[in-house]
């Protein structure tokens, strides 16, 4: 160990060891002093360190094992555990397929303290990540140091896993579109054919298919249905509906397979008892010959379930929109479902809660014995002769689809000038 005095004085030295003595004599009387270490003496240099955030020791920096495509984090602190501040820190973004994210370190770091940083990998090809991490730094007089670690993660390919194929039947029925079942007033006495279609539509057999038990007034007529179905395989099932009493008879129809699993279709019937078919007319309506020849058509051509009516909506204003109700009587007493409408100039025809365009009126698209109103929105943008075909589509409770053409006609005149004008003779 080094030792220093500095005097201007005669010296002496006075025993020896770690911190010797010496005597002097200067102008007055003779001292003693002790030799101290000088401050040169210490090794004054930076040291960092890389752990995992929280540890107390250096740790290997290990990812473990992850999946290719996987993407695994680590929480790192780097800590000066030196005798003097380190200076000139270098952090790299990246080593290979490592990157450094998250970084709070400044380009110096005290004795003492410490920074946060952190890394990740995200696998890519099915083998061993071995990487060195380096980062450089410089003590106070320049010297240059470099923190090395190394980095390690083994990347894998996940197990391909393929699915058990299964089987699945589903149940639908052939001779009502739409997917699905209703029977709209059966008569009391008359019979309603119902087939449904059972297909396997999975990846594997479907075993252990059992039909359910139908109760009156529903009957199983017929069924090529085996007790298992291959991929791709369909049977079908003949049902009939056969009510004797006038009300609602709807269905469950449900089939089990493989123990556990089933598909099922739900029937919606009504039946009713000796009532006549649903027909449509239009009250306050008239028909004449002026009217057949707006639809260029002869009356001896219209089939039993067509009919014409026309509608005088009288004078109406240039581009002025109107609307104004029409009323409809069903005269029979099974319900007309109305199916479509057709409007040749662009009025809006408003069923209550009805699929077609506006929502006012009291008429549905089921219209019941008895009368309804529907809404006729008009915006006429000629003036002179106004007209208008509308077609309402409906079955009327017995199979047959009728159709109503209202034919609209009136009158279009402009606006009347709010300006008056005087006439004033010059004399």
């Amino acid at each position: 160990m080094k030792f220093t005095l500095i005097a201007l004085m005669a010296l002496s030295l006075i025993g020896c060891g770690n911190n010797p003595q010496v005597s002097f004599k200067g102008a007055g009387e003779s001292q003693v002093a002790t030799l101290l270490p000088t401050v040169d003496a210490v090794n004054l240099e930076p040291l960092l360190i890389l752990r995992q955030k929280g540890s107390e020791t250096e740790l290997p920096l290990d990812f473990g094992t992850l999946k290719t495509g996987e993407k695994i984090t680590k929480d790192w602190e780097m800590v000066n555990v030196g005798t003097a501040p380190a200076l000139k820190i270098s952090i790299p973004k990246t080593i290979g397929i490592y990157k450094i994210t998250n970084v709070d370190c400044k380009d110096s770091l005290d004795i003492k303290k410490l920074c946060n940083l952190t890394a990740e990998i995200t696998g890519r090809d099915e083998k061993t990540e071995n990487e060195i991490i380096s980062i450089p730094y410089e003590g106070a007089e320049g010297k240059v140091f470099n923190l090395t670690k190394p980095l390690i993660a083994i990347v894998i390919n996940p197990p391909v896993i393929t699915p058990t194929p299964v089987g699945r039947l589903v149940l639908t029925p052939k001779n009502h579109p739409g997917g699905s079942i209703l029977l709209q007033d059966v008569e009391v006495g008359q019979k309603s054919e119902i087939q449904l279609e059972l297909r396997n539509v999975g990846d594997a057999r479907v075993s252990k298919i059992k039909l359910p038990e139908v109760n009156a007034p529903y009957v199983l007529k017929s069924t090529n249905c085996p007790v298992a179905l291959e991929k791709g395989e369909a049977c079908d099932i003949f049902l009939e509906y056969s009510p004797v009493n006038p009300k609602q008879d709807n269905l469950n129809y449900r089939v089990q397979y493989n123990d556990d699993k089933n598909t099922d279709q739900i029937i919606v019937a009504n039946s009713i008892r000796n009532v006549a078919a649903a027909k449509l007319e239009v009250v306050d309506s008239q028909i004449n010959q002026d009217i057949y020849d707006m639809v260029n058509v002869r009356p001896e051509t219209l089939s039993p379930f067509q009919e014409i009516r026309g509608i005088d909506v009288g004078t109406l204003r240039l581009n002025r929109e109107i609307t104004f109700p029409v009323l409809l009587n069903n005269l029979g007493g099974a319900n007309a479902i109305v199916t479509e409408i057709k409007d040749f100039q662009g009025s809006v025809i408003s069923f209550n809660r009805g699929p077609f365009p506006g929502k006012n009126g009291t008429c549905s698209n089921y219209i019941a014995s008895g009368r309804c109103a529907l809404d006729i929105k008009v915006k006429p943008s000629e003036v002179n002769k106004f007209s208008d075909l509308i077609e309402i589509s409906y079955q009327d409770g017995r199979g047959n689809l009728r159709r109503l053409t209202l034919v609209l006609f009136g009158r279009v005149r402009e606006e009347e000038s709010s300006v008056q004008c005087k006439t004033i003779i010059a004399r």
